[in-house]
């Protein structure tokens, strides 16, 4: 089918969500479609872009096409408009995932954005390089970090012994004699078992949609999820039962992720993000 120039955003959104239009034309004859339209996009506006990844988005969760669209943020993540506003409708779209308890596949659509074929200098997730993959990074930190606390509210694991040499303790001993003020502790916010048990599901099936390309592709941040998923489901008693199958289940197929490692494997940066002081 021969290229088709796109004059309206309303034909942008068709050729992304309307079967009718859809079922005619193949992912590459879409994507080749809305990326040739410059004269069109070129001149789109932030509301036009609202709508635009409103219905991708739309597209991803309720039409089951999450790699179909995340194709297609990879090749228009080079529009600055684009990301930012992507990047706000996923935290939107992921919060009210969490905080409404609706049944929409975000972790899904999250998995295949993280597993997507990004070119090598933008598969980073740092806010200058990459804002949609720093965002989907962020909002699994997210997860982890109230199953996280929440499990170390009963259980805290001991720091493991670490060897001494005899300029080691002669530093302590000195660092002993000086006053040093403690540090305030950060006061944190004691999540709902309900919200808990949520976020340790998304970060259930983000693994099992993922499979083994988020640890080939996201190596450290697989790791986080790891050390998360691995003490919650013997200590965390907020977690139901049904969670805690789900959450063993996914722990025993990363732990066969990593026995056969092979060569190529991507090293995604992550930037780290700065954690508020709510005090």
């Amino acid at each position: 089918m021969p290229f088709e120039e796109l004059l309206e955003v309303e034909d942008i959104i068709a050729q992304i969500s309307d079967l009718n239009v859809r079922n005619d034309r193949s992912a590459a004859q879409i994507k080749r479609n809305i990326l040739g339209s410059n004269d069109l996009i070129d001149t789109m506006e932030e509301s036009d872009w609202e709508e635009v990844c409103q219905s991708m988005i739309s597209t991803a969760l309720d039409q089951g096409e999450p790699e179909f669209i995340s194709d297609l943020i990879v090749a228009l993540f080079a529009n600055h408009m684009f990301s930012a506003v992507m990047s706000d409708e996923l935290m939107s779209t992921s919060s009210k995932h969490i905080m409404e308890d609706d049944d929409k596949p975000i972790p899904a659509l999250l998995s295949a954005i993280l597993c997507a074929h990004w070119p090598r200098q933008y598969a980073k997730a740092f806010d200058n390089v990459n804002p949609i993959l720093y965002t989907v990074v962020c909002i699994v930190k997210g997860w982890i970090e109230v199953v996280g606390e929440d499990t170390e509210r009963y259980h805290k694991e001991e720091p493991k012994p670490k060897y001494q040499t005899r300029e080691d303790l002669q530093n302590q001993k000195s660092e002993d004699k000086e006053e040093i003020p403690e540090s305030p502790t950060k006061e944190r916010i004691v999540e709902e078992p309900e919200m808990v048990n949520l976020c340790a599901l998304a970060l259930s099936d983000l693994c099992d949609t993922a499979q083994k390309q988020l640890w080939v592709n996201w190596m450290s941040l697989t790791d986080e999820i790891y050390q998360c998923i691995k003490p919650s489901i013997t200590h965390n008693p907020n977690l139901t039962g049904d969670v805690k199958a789900r959450l063993l289940d996914t722990f025993i197929q990363m732990s066969q992720w990593t026995k056969h490692r092979q060569v190529g494997i991507k090293h995604a940066g992550v930037q780290t993000v700065p954690e508020e002081d709510n005090n």
